[in-house]
């Protein structure tokens, strides 16, 4: 279990709070809150002194600026993020450690700014635009060429007509960003869906033509296409986004991701192995099993044929949410990297939490046991302490927020989430979870019976309210898995700051 003694913020964030200036209400509320979060993971992860202020520098200099207005007093924001349930423009990620090495924090966010959604800028891509640039003007490593390209290829160019077809339906983030924080520096990334005039869905034509542009031969990307045509479960693949590292063109890597009507272990295996084009041995296949039972709670003998049910929890979500587009989907997303040079794609699957996973505390806990039965634990323990703090349960110095009230302008009931539209986007935060066309399915189960994380049979409730007193519900929101070498999976856990109660709690 989680210790009740948890210290409200870190020597790091201590040393520097009363060094850095305040820039207006609106930055004092995004580096209270984010960057104290961004403290904690750092702390929990291991990193260096040195490292810590690093990134909790460039945090406050590059990234607090282009986080928008604060939440309005009843909650909502001014431009409601896709990538996040209750709005907020940033979304954390643990990347699990090998068995010799430390987890990498990272974080995905969406510049923003009293213009994003406006008819000058109907696509919120101003600010996204302005950031990279004060960014590689910061770091010569970053590169810019390839984000100019696809910005240029994967969107129309006429304001005008964006804004109009906003009036009909609501036009939401296109463009998002995300910071790696790796040894020996800093890695940028940028996540860009289409947006074409007229066009509800982007087809996959327009991100291969865009591709093709920039990188004319590419064995991985003919490997994908081959897939996506001649394979039934790749035929069901619809795109959702595409990422890029922001370095120069030979060292970066193109990412394509798709979404999956059905969540089925077959499914993800297929998917993951395209089909067997891409040798995995039968010990991967088992810790992948393994693994994605601790987090759903399903048996290990579950049909690798069915679908998997869907927690209660979510059902609460699409009643209880006012988007007028739920924000998360019944299916899974799937990331392709095609880079240069590589024949072909690794594959990373990424399991929407909110959907198929447990409550907040048995997930965790059974991420965590995972780790340790695999030689992974060193960082488990400081992972299930660093949990709680991400829940807005009034910090020293962070937002200071009591259910009910207002406090410095802002409201604690939770974040109402209206005017989040999505068609599933999210890696490395960006999720490319799927669209199920008949709603939400009605097999989803309490009380499943299933293997706890030391693998004894249990019964686990996914859709009580019974999450740990400290965790808030909506906190652990994608696992993404990808096969690598060694017979080993990498492991993430993405993380959605919780503003208060999630809008699904009653």
């Amino acid at each position: 279990m989680i210790s009740s003694t948890i210290s409200p913020t870190t020597r790091i964030w201590e040393s520097l709070r009363p060094l850095l200036p305040s820039r207006g209400s609106d930055c004092d509320y995004w580096w209270k809150y984010t960057g104290l979060h961004l403290a904690y993971l750092l702390e929990a992860a291991g990193y260096s002194t040195e490292r810590q202020y690093e990134a909790l520098l460039f945090h406050y200099h590059l990234v607090v600026p282009y986080l928008g207005p604060a939440p309005a007093s009843d909650g909502t924001f001014h431009w409601p993020t896709v990538n996040t349930i209750q709005g907020p423009p940033v979304e954390y990620s643990w990347k699990w450690n090998t068995e010799t090495g430390a987890p990498e924090v990272r974080y995905t966010f969406e510049a923003v700014d009293k213009f994003s959604g406006s008819p000058k800028d109907p696509l919120n891509q101003g600010p996204s635009r302005d950031m990279l640039y004060h960014i590689a003007s910061a770091y010569p490593s970053v590169d810019l060429a390839w984000m100019n390209h696809f910005l240029a290829t994967l969107f129309d160019h006429d304001q005008h007509r964006y804004a109009q077809e906003q009036d009909d339906e609501q036009i939401t983030t296109t463009v998002m960003i995300a910071a790696e924080f790796v040894e020996p520096g800093l890695n940028i990334k940028s996540y860009l869906k289409s947006r074409r005039l007229g066009m509800r869905d982007v087809p996959l034509e327009v991100y291969k033509q865009a591709i093709f542009q920039a990188c004319p031969t590419s064995a991985a990307a003919t490997a994908l296409y081959d897939f996506l045509e001649d394979d039934p479960e790749g035929q069901l693949l619809t795109p959702a986004i595409l990422g890029l590292d922001c370095v120069a063109a030979p060292n970066s890597r193109i990412k394509l991701y798709f979404r999956t009507p059905h969540v089925r272990f077959s499914t993800i295996h297929t998917i993951m192995t395209l089909n067997n084009r891409k040798a995995v041995s039968a010990s991967q296949t088992e810790s992948l099993r393994k693994l994605l039972a601790a987090v759903t709670g399903l048996p290990l003998d579950f049909p690798d044929e069915a679908d998997w049910p869907i927690n209660a929890r979510f059902r609460d979500l699409v009643h209880k949410q006012s988007a007028k587009v739920p924000l998360v989907y019944p299916a899974c997303g799937f990331y392709f990297d095609i880079a240069p040079g590589r024949e072909i794609p690794n594959v990373k699957v990424q399991v929407p939490l909110y959907v198929y996973g447990q409550e907040e505390q048995q997930l965790a806990e059974g991420v965590s046991q995972w780790m340790k039965d695999n030689g992974r634990g060193k960082f488990a323990d400081q992972f299930l302490k660093a949990l709680p703090r991400l829940g807005d349960r009034g910090t020293a110095h962070g937002p200071d927020r009591v259910k009910g009230q207002v406090v410095n302008g802002v409201h604690a009931n939770g974040v109402h989430g209206n005017g989040v539209h999505t068609n599933g986007v999210h890696a490395n935060g960006v999720h490319a979870n799927g669209v199920h066309e008949n709603g939400v399915h009605e097999n989803a189960t309490n009380g499943t019976k299933g293997m706890d994380a030391s693998g004894k049979n249990g019964v686990h409730s996914n859709g009580t309210n019974g999450a740990h007193a400290g965790m808030p519900r909506g906190l652990q929101s994608y696992l993404s898995v990808m096969f690598t070498a060694g017979d080993q999976l990498e492991v993430t856990t993405y993380l959605t700051p919780v503003l208060s109660e999630t809008p699904w709690v009653a």
